[in-house]
């Protein structure tokens, strides 16, 4: 509801993010009374926006106190053709019907928007009466999309919702509050540190509040599409218009989904399930089999990107959807979803293998790619993208991953994706002890963002922990600072908490603190803040640094592990509701100690593994585990598959290296320090 409210008086605003709601406040001095404005989206049920309004005094208005509001009517219809704004016969509420003056394509049926709202008084005005201490107005607005009728029995519904118990709270908020209570039970709570605290907090916030969470996504005609780099609003140029890209799957995907598993299913499933046969018209149209997703998605599936290099190259955006897949399933040992998005696999892996072509230089041996483009966006079209090929060798295993392990109806993989996936070609060089990023990368070039580093996380591939190492130093060095999107630094962070170097990992940390703007630390795209706005992206990577960096969890096909430090300029955090097979957990980091708590019922044949390889059994609720941080442990529920020593991650090999080049290490050093 875009309402204004004319007071005069002293003004402030608010954003609680414990109960997702807006405030602003107006004390006017003459007459003693508070003015307060709450907005929010309902996360009770996606369909509302609600603003609510009090006047309150504290002893009562001696004469009436009036305020004049306002319902503005200055929404953009330029992309639209309307075909209803009008009021009811009573005035008591507005209609407003439209739909979009371009479609994406002509394959799809053009969606119809409905909004019901309520209207202002028609004397536009608010009064709180003589001798009254509290008044509260509730406006509301409903949003259906292809569901006419639903947004009429919304509206209808919506009605008693407006109306307020004997504390003055409305069944809207009380239904909102409630969502996010449930909601914040898994959470990331700071101590020593409030600031840090309070982004943290509205890190998750700004994620949480765009995602389908806590309330029903049914097919009511609006499903969820997936979310973009500038969140749910925003279309325009910089904002990348509402768009879905790699952003969604890589960064803010697996960032979520330690605490929220349920949200990346569903993610998934909408996003990419649902998208799947334009996906595969879209590999068709460049001559590939199977099913390639769009560099950028919207509300057809079909390729929506204005620049078409990337909608060209870029096409590692498939294989990210299979990692955050592949991550959810390991985590979560989702059967239901296993089998929905199965199918989505055998395509995916069928698109990476018509793209192998033999590499000419292994004499024809290895498998590479050719004209791509990889996460830096400075360099394309390129070969051999290291990034591009360890993507594709996690999809070419994917089917096979799924089918071996969960009990799934449909065509059984191709053992030539199994067998191509060991022959994929991975850029080494054995000189420098570094990978490349791709064919003729000069060593020390310019790149745009984290690429080669995260080989090591988030795709877990096998390697020498001094190739990894190199890899860190060498791109760090190499990775525009200014330019370049926040999520980088994040992964640099989680990259050198694997050595322990605290030092390091504090420093990429804290330059995450570069990109949030205050009051409310909303995310900027740059450093410079040119770019989108509410850069949800890098929050995801935030997010990712907080858990799978300091709290250090790896998800792996049989445990989940965990190596704690304690965050840069804090005393204390408590990760609520990490969630392993069904389970859910608690860890408490200090500077010293981590305790690990079960807080929810067992499951059967799970145990805890100690960093000495010593198993037990997880039998009841309550703690688990009490021990000195910096040490890797785990959680499984395949014991028997768990070595003392398991290695990093089974599958991946990268070549032996040679010695390390002390020379290119110690000019990267420099280079990083000054």
């Amino acid at each position: 509801m875009n309402i204004n409210i004319t007071l005069d008086g002293t003004k402030s605003y608010s954003l609680n993010l414990q109960t997702g709601i807006y405030q602003e406040f107006t004390y006017n001095t003459t007459s003693g009374v508070n003015l307060t404005v709450y907005k929010y989206a309902s996360m009770a049920d996606k369909h509302f926006l609600v603003t609510e309004i009090t006047m309150e005094s504290a002893s009562g208005v001696n004469s009436d106190v009036s305020v004049a509001v306002i319902m503005n009517s200055s929404t953009n219809t330029s992309d639209m053709n309307v075909q209803n704004d009008v009021d009811n016969t009573t005035q008591s509420y507005h209609i407003f019907q439209a739909v979009p003056a371009i479609v994406e394509t002509d394959n799809v049926s053009t969606p119809n928007l409905t909004i019901f709202s309520t209207n202002i008084p028609t004397n536009n005005t608010l009064t709180l009466p003589k001798g009254q201490k509290f008044q509260k107005w509730v406006f509301y607005s409903v949003i259906t999309m292809n569901n006419y009728s639903l947004a009429q029995d919304l509206f209808n519904k919506g009605k008693d919702l407006a109306k307020t118990d004997a504390n003055g709270i409305s069944g809207f908020m009380s239904s909102h509050v409630a969502a996010w209570y449930n909601i914040w039970q898994s959470r990331v709570d700071i101590e020593g540190n409030c600031e840090l605290a309070t982004k943290i907090h509205a890190t998750y916030y700004y994620i949480l509040s765009s995602m389908p969470i806590s309330t029903s996504y049914e097919d009511d005609g609006w499903p969820f599409f997936g979310i973009s780099p500038g969140s749910l609003a925003n279309d325009d140029q910089y904002n990348y218009h509402g768009h879905v890209f790699w952003d969604q799957d890589l960064w803010m995907l697996i960032g979520l989904v330690p605490l929220y598993p349920e949200v990346v299913k569903r993610a998934l499933q909408d996003s990419r399930v649902r998208h799947l046969e334009p996906a595969k018209l879209n590999a068709k149209r460049f001559g590939w089999d199977g099913a390639m997703f769009p560099w950028e998605l919207a509300y057809s599936g079909y390729e929506c990107d204005p620049w078409p290099p990337s909608a060209l190259y870029e096409i590692h955006v498939t294989g990210d959807s299979a990692l955050s897949a592949l991550t959810y399933l390991r985590l979560a040992g989702d059967a239901d979803f296993a089998q929905k998005f199965y199918n989505t696999s055998l395509e995916i892996a069928k698109y990476y293998y018509s793209l192998l072509h033999p590499v000419p230089q292994t004499n024809n041996q290895s498998l590479g790619i050719y004209n791509v483009m990889g996460p830096d966006e400075y360099h394309y079209p390129i070969n051999n993208s290291v990034y591009m090929n360890s993507i594709a060798k996690i999809a070419l295993n994917l089917p096979s991953y799924i089918y071996n392990n969960f009990n799934v109806t449909g065509d059984k993989p191709s053992s030539t994706w199994v067998d191509a996936a060991k022959n994929v070609y991975i850029l080494f060089d054995s000189k420098n002890n570094y990978h490349p990023q791709y064919e003729g990368y000069q060593f020390g070039e310019q790149i745009k963002q984290a690429d080669v580093i995260l080989l090591g996380y988030p795709l877990l591939v096998e390697m020498d922990p001094q190739v990894r190492k190199n890899d860190l130093l060498i791109y760090q060095a190499s990775t525009d600072a200014l330019g370049g999107p926040a999520m980088t630094w994040a992964m640099h962070s989680v990259g050198w908490l694997e050595f322990g170097e605290e030092a390091f990992a504090a420093g990429q940390f804290r330059r995450n603190y570069n990109y949030m703007r205050a009051p409310f630390y909303v995310w900027t795209e740059t450093a410079t803040g040119v770019g989108t706005v509410n850069f949800v992206t890098g929050m995801g990577g935030f997010m990712q640094n907080l858990l799978q960096g300091y709290l250090g969890l790896r998800i792996h096909e049989n445990r989940l592990e965990f190596t704690p430090y304690l965050l840069p300029d804090t005393t204390k955090y408590t990760a609520h509701g990490v969630n392993y097979q069904g389970m859910t957990f608690s860890f408490a980091v200090d500077n010293s100690i981590v305790q690990v708590n079960l807080i929810s019922t067992p499951k059967s044949g799970c145990v805890f593994i100690d960093e000495n390889g010593n198993q037990r059994p997880l039998n009841q609720s309550g703690i688990v585990f009490n021990g000195t941080i910096k040490a890797k442990r785990m959680i499984s529920c395949q014991p028997n598959t768990i070595t003392k020593n398991p290695t990093t991650t089974p599958g991946s090999t990268t070549p032996t290296p040679t010695t390390l080049n002390l020379f290119l290490f110690y000019i990267v050093m420099l280079l990083l320090w000054f």
